[in-house]
């Protein structure tokens, strides 16, 4: 059904769990020479073992015997088209989680296969790198198919779509359910009441010298802008910015990683990567809240790293949320989710609203962002580009 000719472009749209991945996967296993597949974790597709963005991103080149030369310009033509290379001598492990993103397409898809899959190429990207991934698409050589949980907007007809449900490829798309947002959220008495946190700033990449050295180690330092948060229980602060701008590591700061003091009231944190916050060996010690997981039709005691990853991103998000911390930081807790669970994720943020708690959220998805307006109180405040 789905056509593999040179310069076709398609998408295959389903909910998390629905066999997306297993698709790619399979069909990659029925011809390995030809097919290749940028997962939906940026991490599986990076080595990690050079020191430079352009030394990693022709890594599979170099396996590959190719002209050095060769290498370079394919490097720097990649690395170009996905606004990387001014990045090009950095260190791939201190990206921010939307660089990272883009570095890791940029790994497979230099190798030029006749047909590649990018699974949730979207996924935690600002709306400028959406569009150099898409316009990167437009000029790859072989075939390109797109593995989303939801349509997007940006995606013009050129894109043959279908739809992956119940087992079965199809072009019609199926019905959808009305979309069900919480009741709003609003304080008894009507008062607004602050949480005083005063001004925060995020400093990366210092690292202090050892005793068995003589002078600290040299590398590329970071520093977020020095900003003023508002936090109000019950509300939501929307930290916006665009990838690289600092906003990670403004949370980390806020939580007392990286040498920070972090915040005067207690706080807690939901990383970009779910799986960076798995210590249990079934979905009931990972949630602690077994009726939660009967609502969103998940086994308990299926290990976290078997459910979908909406599935997973819930049962995160819920985890950090029942440690009923004054101060919430939700670092693009969207990316993951589908329609039907982001259901779920708003009427969590509601619940836990109405206790009082206050969020800072990380977030590049405008429809999430209006969803939530809906029900709640979001404050913006924009994080600009990283001062020197």
């Amino acid at each position: 059904m789905i056509d593999y000719s040179a310069g076709t472009r398609s998408v295959i749209i389903g909910d998390s769990g629905s066999g997306l991945s297993r698709f790619a996967q399979e069909t990659y296993e029925a011809d390995p020479e030809n097919v290749a597949i940028a997962s939906q974790k940026a991490d599986n597709n990076i080595t990690f073992l050079r020191d430079t963005v352009i030394e990693e991103v022709v890594f599979g080149l170099e396996q590959r015997g190719i002209a050095s030369d060769d290498m370079h310009r394919r490097a720097r033509h990649i690395l170009t088209q996905l606004g990387l290379w001014q990045l090009s001598e950095a260190n791939p492990a201190q990206l921010s989680g939307g660089q990272t993103k883009r570095l890791s397409i940029a790994e497979v898809a230099i190798l030029e296969h006749k047909v590649l899959f990018l699974d949730s190429p979207f996924a935690g990207l600002d709306q400028q790198s959406i569009q150099a991934v898409i316009d990167f698409i437009a000029g790859y050589p072989g075939a390109v198919i797109l593995l989303l949980t939801e349509d997007h907007e940006l995606l013009d007809d050129s894109f043959h779509r279908f739809y992956l449900y119940d087992d079965s490829l199809t072009t019609q798309k199926p019905e959808e359910k009305p979309f069900e947002i919480p009741e709003r959220v609003a304080s008894s008495d009507g008062i607004r009441r602050e949480i005083p946190i005063g001004t925060v700033q995020a400093v990366r990449g210092v690292k202090k010298r050892k005793f068995w050295q003589f002078r600290a180690p040299q590398q590329r330092v970071f520093r977020s802008e020095e900003i003023s948060l508002p936090l109000f229980q019950g509300e939501i602060t929307w930290l916006r910015g665009a990838n690289g701008a600092g906003k990670t590591s403004l949370m980390r700061a806020m939580v007392g990683f990286d040498g920070a003091e972090g915040l005067d009231v207690s706080v807690t944190m939901q990383t970009q990567q779910a799986t960076d916050q798995v210590f249990s060996t079934t979905m009931s010690q990972f949630v602690g809240n077994d009726e939660l997981l009967a609502q969103w039709g998940i086994d308990p005691e299926m290990h976290p790293y078997d459910v979908p990853q909406a599935h997973l991103r819930l049962g995160q998000v819920a985890a950090v949320l029942g440690r009923k911390t004054q101060v919430v930081l939700l670092d693009e807790p969207d990316v993951g989710l589908d329609r039907h669970s982001r259901q779920y994720f708003h009427h969590l943020l509601a619940a836990a609203l109405r206790q009082g708690q206050a969020m800072v959220l990380t977030c590049h998805d405008a429809r999430v962002i209006s969803e939530m307006r809906q029900y709640c109180t979001v404050n913006e405040v924009f994080l600009p580009s990283p001062v020197a």
